[in-house]
């Protein structure tokens, strides 16, 4: 949930203030003042079970808070992150809606429907919606953050990298701007600086294996395999189960032409699940022209591993992933790093 301890303290003293001992309203007036206090207890209610997991009981928690108190934009935003989580974007931005109508200046609000806009692919505005948010909130670290990431997904790489910059300099140890401007200045094919913001990410986190299987693929595109390797093994260790490493140490064993440890390596992506021929071919043509390229033969039994049944690919390598969720939304921004990748080395191609 994205409502503070702070508003929401802030909330319960605005009860009592409002609270006015009128002679002629006094009943009126401690009724409206109990609802108003039985809605606030509903709201936190929500809100633990929000935090537990349970977005059923929090829809329902909030809804009773929205009975007691109709003008209630706190319950109205904490409902929309509920119903967000449950899936049900409409009722969300419905939500949300409300709670805007009732409190204009309300950033996370305008932060929470941004999310929701970004989960349906409405980027223009999840930015717009992002970008009030920042106007509400200029300190706002992870609001600049996450307009950062759907720049990038509109191959906004510039937009994208000011973003990430000021997420960090507005919280410095927030490690995620760290590392998808990493990713960032890999599109621009900046890898130097992208090295550098990786292993800023590794240092906050290091046993984070995203970060060390990223840098491994930035010194893989820089050409330093021994270094991408070391990597993609530390990241491996962290995480054994971690199917894509496999596949990258794989190719950069290629490269090294140590071809019995590509194999093996190739052998446990391709048990995981990893496309591998997909994944070969998004980076080459085929086993012939990495012979080209790198003058060398590839045995036999590790060409049949990478070439496809009839010579062609029966699926296109680039597909369009959904993102209905956190993880598929960082697989559309490694395929954008990789897409941009596969253009940079044709162009270095002589």
């Amino acid at each position: 949930m994205n409502t503070t301890k702070e508003e929401m303290e802030f909330d319960y003293q605005t009860y009592m203030k409002d609270y006015v001992p009128d002679p002629d309203k006094i009943h009126w007036g401690l009724e409206a003042r109990q609802k108003r206090r039985e809605a606030a207890i509903h709201n936190n209610r929500g809100l633990t079970y929000e935090e537990k997991g349970d977005s059923d009981r929090a829809v329902e928690a909030l809804t009773k808070a929205i009975e007691l108190n109709p003008h209630y934009a706190y319950a109205y935003n904490n409902r929309g992150v509920a119903y967000r989580n449950k899936g049900d974007y409409d009722r969300a931005i419905e939500d949300l809606d409300k709670a805007i109508d009732l409190k204009p200046h309300y950033a996370n609000a305008y932060f929470n429907r941004g999310n929701v806009y970004r989960k349906r692919d409405d980027f223009d505005r999840a930015i717009a919606d992002y970008t009030k948010a920042i106007e509400f909130k200029p300190n706002n670290a992870i609001a600049h953050y996450y307009r950062g990431l759907v720049y990038m997904v509109k191959s906004e790489i510039g937009r994208a990298i000011e973003d990430f910059t000021k997420a960090i300099d507005l919280k410095p140890d927030y490690t995620e701007p760290y590392r998808h401007r990493g990713l960032a200045y890999v599109i621009k094919a900046d890898f130097d600086h992208a090295i550098e913001d990786l292993g800023k990410v590794i240092d906050l986190k290091p046993d984070f294996a995203g970060a060390w299987f990223h840098r491994g693929m930035t010194y893989y595109w820089k050409g330093e395999m021994e270094r991408a390797i070391a990597d993609y093994t530390k990241a491996i260790e962290l995480q054994s189960n971690f199917a894509e490493v496999y596949c990258s140490r794989g190719e950069a064993w290629l490269q090294l032409r140590e071809w019995e440890k590509a194999k093996l390596d190739l052998t446990s992506a391709r048990d995981m699940g990893v496309d591998i021929i997909t994944s070969f071919h998004n980076d080459y043509e085929g086993v012939a022209d990495f012979e080209r390229g790198n003058e060398v033969k590839i045995p036999a039994d590790l060409a049949e591993m990478l070439t496809p049944q009839g010579g062609t690919i029966g699926e296109k390598a680039e597909q369009e992933a959904t993102h209905e969720s956190a993880s598929d939304f960082e697989i559309v921004l490694d395929e954008i790093v990789r897409k941009y990748n596969r253009a940079w080395k044709t162009l270095a191609k002589p």
